[in-house]
């Protein structure tokens, strides 16, 4: 496949030879294949067209200015657009519900991005699970839901598709507020949280544990004589 051989060339000759003929062979197929499989989801989508790829835009929250890059913008043709982000792993809207969204980038894009965003959504590029994942207020493909309050339930206030993206901005801004402020407080997402972080060593998770278990012990002994 013409694509698949022309992005292969532009990777640097070095790691080319590094990694051998052989390599890039096999690579070649495996992209192949998944390209396929993207290009029949791609094909049951109605009219579109791919307004913007890789476009720099900033965003300002809060007193920070933010440089972002946009994989893809589609252009529908009611001249709404909808803002793709491309994933290799697995990927859910859920993980932009809450106060302390997961995974905030592409909310981030639809605030920044020129002209109105009707939908914001996942690119899922996996081997046999190629699927959009994403919200809007239109079905601008499938696996892009536009059932609001279903989706978002008792995680977030809101109502329709205009009053999410107002809770978005608000997250968001209150977020990025108090990083500019200095709040460090020690308060993972979920435990699965410190599984990647790689900062164990400099940890203060425990510390209140710590220090809530040694008053108890106290308060016990105490108790005891």
């Amino acid at each position: 496949m013409r694509a698949v051989q022309s992005a292969i060339e532009k990777i640097p000759g070095g790691r080319r030879h590094l990694l051998g003929s052989a390599y890039w062979r096999l690579e070649g197929q495996r992209l192949g294949g998944l390209l396929c499989e993207w290009l029949a989801v791609e094909r049951q989508r109605s009219t579109f067209v791919v307004l913007q790829r890789e476009e720099d835009i900033t965003l300002q929250l809060a007193q920070l200015q933010i440089r972002l890059r946009v994989d893809r913008i589609d252009q529908l043709p009611d001249g709404s657009q909808v803002i793709i982000d491309y994933k290799s792993g697995i990927s859910k809207v859920q993980d932009w519900l809450g106060d302390r969204p997961v995974r905030p980038q592409l909310l981030m894009y639809g605030i920044a991005a020129p002209g109105s965003a009707a939908a914001l959504a996942f690119a899922q590029v996996r081997p046999r699970e190629c699927r959009f994942n994403g919200l809007g207020e239109v079905a601008a493909a499938p696996g892009i839901a536009t059932d609001i309050p279903k989706v978002v339930k008792e995680r977030m206030e809101a109502h329709d598709w205009q009053s999410l993206n107002e809770r978005w901005r608000e997250n968001l801004e209150r977020l990025a507020q108090a990083f500019v402020a200095g709040d460090s407080k020690v308060d993972p997402l979920a435990p699965a949280s410190c599984t990647w972080c790689g900062l164990q060593p400099l940890c203060r998770i425990n510390i209140a544990e710590d220090s809530t278990a040694a008053e108890t012990v106290e308060q016990n002994a105490g108790g005891r004589e």
